[in-house]
C-alpha cells in the first residue's frame, strides 16, 4: 500500500481551505488542518501564523509532504481597516512558515497565494511577466510575500510556489464579496423579503472569475507536479463585467429589480480591468476549469434560496 502524503493546510476553516479539505483525496494523503483562534475543533489544530514560534513548532512535528497557507487577510478593505495586522499575517506569516521549512523540513514544498491585485492594469490578458503595480495595500503584501519567496528559493532551497489568483467564488463564500451580495439580495428579492432594489458597487469593472473547485484543483496538480518554484496565475482567461453578471443573477428572480450605487460599496483606486492569461498554469500541469460561471452562480443563488427559506420555516415554529 502507497504511503500517505502530509499535507498540511493554515488556514484550513477558510472559504478556499474547507474546499481544498473536501477535494483531497484521504485514500491519498493525511490532512493536517491548521486554523486560528475560536475556528479550532477536534479535527484541527492552533496555530498563529503571525507568531513564528508556533509556526516552527508546527512544522517540526509534522514535517509534511506539502504545505498550502490559505490563512490570511483576503480582502482590500479587511486589508485597510488594520494595515499593521495585513503585514502581520500576509507577508510575516509566510517568511514565518518558510523559516520554518528552512529549518526543520527542507523537503517540504510550499504553496503561496498571491492575487491578481499584485498587477497593473492592462487591457490584454495579464501574464506572469507582466508589471507588478499594485493599487492598494492588500495587492502589497502578496507582491511582498512573492519577493520573499523568491529570496527564499533562490537563497536558501526553499521549494515554494506563489500563485497570482484572481477572483473565485463559490456557495460558502461570505456574504461581503460581490458574487455572494449580489445572490443574497437577489433570492431575498425573489422570496419577498426585501423590496426590489439590489444595492452594488462599480459595475463597470471587468473581471475574471473562477469556480473554488477549479482553484483548488489548480492547488493541488502545482504541489504534485515537479515543479518546485515559480510563479503561476489562476484564472479562467475569460473576462466578464459586473453588470453583466448582475444580469445573469437578476435572471434568476424572474423579477422586474432596480440596481441602485451605493457609494459605500464603490472602491477606491478600482482597476477598472482584470483578466488573466492561464497559458503557463494549463501546458505545466494540463488544468483546464471545469466548472461554467453561469452553472456556479446558479448554483450560489440556489443555496441562499434554500437557506432563506429554511429560516423563514425555523422561526415560525
Amino acid at each position: 500500500m502507497q504511503n500517505k502524503k502530509k499535507l498540511l493546510i493554515f488556514g484550513a476553516k477558510g472559504f478556499v481551505g474547507s474546499t481544498l479539505c473536501d477535494y483531497v483525496d484521504r485514500s491519498r494523503y493525511d490532512l493536517i488542518k491548521a486554523v486560528h483562534g475560536k475556528e479550532i475543533d477536534s479535527d484541527s489544530i492552533s496555530v498563529d501564523i503571525s507568531k513564528a514560534d508556533e509556526v516552527k513548532k508546527t512544522v517540526e512535528a509534522v514535517r509534511p509532504d506539502y504545505i498550502i497557507n490559505l490563512a490570511g487577510i483576503h480582502s482590500i478593505a479587511d486589508t485597510e481597516k488594520d494595515i499593521k495586522n495585513a503585514i502581520d499575517i500576509n507577508v510575516c506569516g509566510s517568511v514565518n512558515i518558510m523559516e520554518a521549512i528552512k529549518i526543520y523540513s527542507p523537503n517540504s514544498k510550499l504553496l503561496l497565494i498571491g492575487s491578481s491585485e499584485e498587477y497593473d492594469s492592462k487591457q490584454d490578458l495579464l501574464s506572469e511577466s507582466d508589471l507588478l503595480k499594485p493599487r492598494n495595500m492588500y495587492g502589497m503584501t502578496k507582491l511582498w510575500q512573492e519577493y520573499a519567496a523568491e529570496l527564499y528559493a533562490r537563497m536558501d532551497g526553499v521549494k515554494v510556489i506563489c500563485t497570482r489568483s484572481f477572483n473565485h467564488t463559490g456557495i460558502n463564500q461570505k456574504t461581503n464579496t460581490v458574487i455572494s451580495s449580489f445572490c443574497q439580495q437577489a433570492a431575498e428579492i425573489a422570496l419577498g423579503i426585501k423590496e426590489p432594489y439590489l444595492f452594488t458597487g462599480n459595475l463597470d469593472v471587468e473581471r475574471d472569475f473562477l469556480d473554488v473547485r477549479d482553484v483548488v484543483a489548480a492547488y493541488i496538480k502545482l504541489l504534485e507536479s515537479d515543479i518546485n518554484t515559480g510563479i503561476f496565475n489562476v484564472c479562467s482567461g475569460r473576462k466578464i463585467r459586473l453588470s453583466d453578471l448582475l444580469g445573469i443573477i437578476v435572471g434568476f428572480t424572474g423579477k422586474n429589480v432596480e440596481i441602485c450605487t451605493d457609494p459605500a460599496r464603490v472602491r477606491r483606486n478600482d482597476i477598472p480591468i482584470i483578466v488573466g492569461n492561464n497559458d503557463k498554469l494549463k501546458h505545466a500541469v494540463s488544468w483546464m476549469p471545469n466548472c461554467s460561471l453561469e452553472g456556479t452562480l446558479k448554483e450560489i443563488y440556489e443555496l441562499k434560496i434554500k437557506n432563506l427559506i429554511q429560516k423563514m420555516e425555523n422561526s415560525n415554529v
